[in-house]
């Protein structure tokens, strides 16, 4: 988005923060608690496990997680008067590479460009009117 690569969690922090809602608390893996703290210095993270690949990884023992985002849970809840929404400043430009060759299908139109078979451009004033092109036919 705006050049800059976000993940899964990037894309919802930017999403709701554009709607004035902040983000108080993440539990995930160790890469998702990165993404939250790149982008968020402020919410709170319950790292409970960590991957190795795709398909393997390392994970805290079931009471010992729940635990853990329990106590992040009720500190994020008293820190809640300290967080801001994450806002991603206009003009939006979202940046879509797809995995597989004609795996998506967008009608070209205002904001919207193909770039090749597996990329797209979606452009917007804010981030959700970009992100709302960003619908396969």
């Amino acid at each position: 988005m705006n050049g800059k690569p976000q993940g899964e969690f990037g894309t919802i922090a930017i999403m709701v923060g554009e709607m004035g809602v902040p983000v108080a608390m993440l539990s995930g893996d160790a890469a998702a608690c990165q993404e939250v703290r790149d982008l968020t210095a402020w919410a709170e993270c319950a790292e409970v496990k960590q991957g190795l690949n795709r398909t393997a990884g390392y994970m805290l023992p079931h009471p010992t997680a729940c635990a853990l985002i329990r106590a992040k849970a009720q500190r994020a809840m008293e820190r809640l008067g300290e967080m801001k929404p994450y806002k991603l400043a206009g003009p939006v430009e979202v940046k879509l590479e797809i995995t597989t060759r004609g795996t998506g299908h967008w009608t070209l139109g205002n904001g919207i460009e193909q770039v090749d078979g597996r990329t797209w451009i979606f452009r917007g004033k804010t981030f959700l009117d970009a992100w709302l092109k960003y619908r396969p036919n």
